[in-house]
């Protein structure tokens, strides 16, 4: 992520630099190429590249004259705002090769053409310019030679996998600013970025302490963009080690003091965007995405779209990590990237995209495609050697494989993982034990100082890696409480449901016996007043025969055939288990056997029963001293007793 935001700072830094030589390139010489360099600055305010460079050109092609350096600055800034890396390139080599130009701007012209080529991710063509570069003399002219060095230090800090070429070339730009001045606030860019190295390797108290020397000499000249920087990257320092109070302390600062000045507005949105990374790491999301809001119109003010684009794409990984605005968030990733100034960004901006699209796309559960985006993100930073970002990636794809049962993911994932964590761990320890060694040589106060540093450095890492596993086995069991939780709810509610259905069933299998009973009640009644009439009938030919046929209709009425199954379905709903153990313990039952013995189990008496199977009383006891004499009861045990017993 430092090669990342490291060329987001590199390009405002060249553009804030580009900011003040419109302001301070003097418009002395009168006629054709001033008017031409307030054109050519103008079309640029308006957006209007392609017009911008055509008439800068004719500047650098002068070969001679003020305008000339500025010229080229300003196109190489162009070139970078168009998308028109590789264009700028060579229209930069192909100027170095010319005899005019050539000869008095050959090394500015080849550091600009490797400026461009490390923003087009081609490393190993900057690095070649700018050996190139270095052949030729340089002019003793402060601002010619910190623009070469601010640039090559740059370069040696993102290229280089050890920092040493990176570290000298910005102390030869201090040595330059504490002899000649600085120029255009360059030279405290140096040391701004300089600091940043020493806070990459670790070496806080030499980093922190430049942050305050470069506070100082800004107060000094009056510089407050240099104040602003340095108060930013002291925000930067203490957000490193852990103090983000005091890192929103120092970024507030530096907001205040460029607020005071309108034409500090790209100073200011990158302010707004770091301080948003400390919000966001507190977790305070709704003020993280203001500072962004925030960032996005100062980026408008100067034009910059650029830079809106990458507040743009900080804005969706903030709402990465709010579960409401997940959505919102991989939507602006997938425009972003399909967007022709996204696809002009150099490829390691590319990648860290994907790689962020392809997380938010898993935690939004599209496992398929978020791991294609996410594994061929570590593949490219594997290709590339990138470590850090590799660190990165393998952290959260082994979190990903666990937290999801991926055990076969898990076992390939995490060796590469530990590898790369192993990786970093030597590298520092290395690396702090040679400065140790070196300031034991010459000093021996600074020798204990750096191994004090270096002790709590390693110190700081161990605890890292105890709260990286404590957290992942927390993730572990937050995650089987949720499951435990979630899976106990599912029984709960189908308890309820089958609660409910047995409720339904009770309920109609109790209207079905009452609908029953009713009807042989009332057909008993009704056929007991008619036979009560018929005695006192005479009995006329026709008469009481066709009245005794009406009677016989009155009977009780037994169940029929759908009424018995509906009455056996209910049951079984109800007492799944009573069949099959009435029919395990008493196998010659029969089927009307089988429909007392349900009755008897709900508790019905004799009478009901009779009532429900529309039969009489005594046909009922007939069929109950059967079913004893079945099953061979004694005396002392009740039929109802050893039915309602059977499923216990």
């Amino acid at each position: 992520m430092r090669k990342f935001y490291g060329l987001m700072v590199a390009v405002s830094l060249l553009l804030i630099a580009c900011d003040k030589q419109e302001r301070q390139v003097g418009f002395a010489e009168s006629g054709t190429d001033s008017l031409r360099w307030e054109q050519g600055l103008q079309w640029r305010k308006e957006q209007k590249y392609t017009e911008a460079l055509r008439v800068l050109d004719t500047l650098v092609r002068a070969g001679e004259g003020s305008f000339v350096f500025p010229a080229i600055r300003q196109m190489m800034a162009l070139y970078t705002l168009s998308g028109q890396r590789e264009k700028g390139e060579e229209y930069f080599l192909e100027r170095s090769r010319s005899e005019k130009e050539g000869n008095e701007y050959r090394r500015e012209l080849l550091i600009a053409a490797a400026q461009l080529a490390f923003e087009a991710d081609r490393d190993s063509m900057a690095l070649k310019l700018l050996t190139e570069a270095q052949l030729y003399p340089a002019k003793e002219v402060p601002e010619r030679l910190l623009f070469f060095y601010r640039i090559a230090g740059g370069i040696y800090m993102f290229c280089d996998k050890e920092k040493e070429r990176s570290i000298a070339t910005f102390q030869k730009a201090i040595e330059i600013m504490e002899k000649y001045g600085d120029t255009e606030g360059m030279g405290m860019q140096c040391m701004g970025r300089l600091a940043s190295i020493y806070r990459a390797e670790g070496r806080y108290d030499e980093g922190i302490e430049m942050c305050y020397k470069i506070l100082e000499a800004g107060k000094y000249s009056g510089n407050t963009e240099s104040i602003a920087r340095a108060s930013s990257e002291l925000a930067y320092f203490y957000g490193v080690l852990g103090e983000v109070e005091k890192a929103l302390e120092w970024s507030g600062q530096a907001i205040q003091v460029c607020k005071e000045k309108r034409e500090m507005a790209s100073v200011l949105a990158d302010l707004y965007r770091a301080r948003s990374n400390w919000l966001n790491e507190s977790e305070r999301f709704s003020e993280a995405m203001e500072c962004l809001r925030l960032a996005d119109s100062c980026y408008k003010i100067v034009g910059n779209e650029r830079a809106r684009l990458f507040a743009r794409m900080n804005g969706a990984l903030y709402r990465l990590n709010v579960p409401d605005s997940l959505a919102r968030g991989i939507e602006i990733l997938q425009t972003v990237m399909g967007d022709n100034q996204f696809k002009a960004l150099p490829l390691r901006h590319q990648y860290s995209t994907q790689f962020e699209l392809g997380r938010g796309l898993l935690m939004a559960g599209h496992r398929k495609e978020g791991l294609s985006l996410v594994r061929e993100a570590a593949a490219w930073y594997e290709q590339q050697e990138d470590v850090e970002m590799q660190d990165y990636v393998y952290a959260f794809l082994t979190d990903y494989y666990a937290r999801n049962g991926f055990d076969r993911e898990l076992a390939n994932c995490f060796p590469l993982y530990r590898n790369v964590r192993d990786t970093l761990f030597k590298r520092e320890k290395v690396r702090f034990m040679v400065a140790a060694n070196v300031k034991f040589e010459t000093e021996k106060k600074e020798q204990q100082n750096r191994i004090l540093v270096a002790d709590l450095a390693l110190h700081k890492r161990t605890i890292q890696y105890y709260i990286a596993f404590g957290l992942f086995f927390i993730c572990l069991a937050v995650a089987l409480l949720i499951w435990l939780w979630m899976r106990q709810r599912a029984l709960q509610l189908k308890r309820t449901i089958d609660r409910m259905r047995i409720k339904a069933q009770e309920e109609e299998l109790h209207n079905l016996l009452k609908s029953q009973w009713e009807l042989n009640r009332k057909n008993e009644e009704l056929r007991a007043e008619i036979e009560s009439a018929l005695n006192r009938i005479t009995t006329e030919e026709g008469v009481k025969p066709g009245i005794m046929s009406v009677l016989g209709s009155l009977s009780p009425r037994l169940l029929t055939e759908q009424e018995e199954i509906k009455f056996r379905q209910s049951f079984n709903g109800i007492y799944p288990d009573f069949m099959r153990m009435l029919r395990k313990r008493f196998p010659a039952v029969s089927k009307n056997e089988e429909l007392i013995c349900m009755l008897i189990y709900r508790g019905s008496s004799s009478e009901e029963i009779a009532f429900a199977l529309g039969i009489s009383k005594e046909s009922v006891n007939k069929a109950r001293y059967r079913i004893r004499k079945k099953l061979n009861l004694s005396k002392e045990t009740t039929l109802d007793d050893w039915v309602k017993e059977i499923t216990s």
